[in-house]
C-alpha cells in the first residue's frame, strides 16, 4: 500500500451490549469519510444483538457485515481471525464494542496509513455523570 488505502474495513468486537454497540455503529454513521464497511466480530451474543445489528443495516450509509460464533466462553480472537477472513479491504482498523469513535476516525487512519506500520490509539474514559 503506498499512500492512502482506498477503503478500510472496520471490526468491531461485541458480546451481548447491543445498547452500546448501538452507540459505536451511530459513531461510525457520522464519520466524515465513507470509504469503509463495518465488520462486528461478534463472540455468540444472543438475539437481541442480531436483530439491533439487522435494524441498523437498513438504513446505514456502509455495508455492516455481521460475522458471528456460538458462544463457548471468552473467544474473541477466534471471533477477530474469522472475521478477517471475510474482510476484502486493505487496511483494518480493530475496536471494540463499546468504543465511540469521533468523527474523523476513519479519515484519520487513512490519511496516516503507511505499509509495514501499525498506528494505534487509545480511548477516552467517560465518568457515569459525563
Amino acid at each position: 500500500m503506498s499512500g492512502q488505502p482506498p477503503r478500510t474495513a472496520v471490526v468491531i468486537s461485541t458480546y451481548n451490549r447491543p445498547e452500546f454497540l448501538r452507540l459505536v455503529l451511530e459513531g461510525y454513521r457520522r464519520q466524515d469519510d465513507r470509504a469503509f464497511s463495518i465488520y462486528v466480530a461478534d463472540d455468540g451474543s444472543t438475539e437481541a444483538t442480531v436483530c439491533m445489528i439487522r435494524d441498523m443495516q437498513a438504513d446505514f450509509p456502509v455495508d455492516i457485515h455481521h460475522i458471528w460464533h456460538e458462544a463457548r466462553g471468552f473467544r474473541k480472537a477466534r471471533v477477530h481471525n474469522l472475521t478477517l477472513k471475510t474482510v476484502t479491504e486493505p487496511y483494518v482498523i480493530l475496536t471494540d464494542g463499546d468504543c465511540i469513535p469521533p468523527q474523523g476516525l476513519v479519515s484519520t487512519h487513512r490519511r496516516l496509513a503507511r505499509k509495514g506500520c501499525l498506528l494505534t490509539g487509545s480511548r477516552i474514559l467517560l465518568s457515569r455523570a459525563y
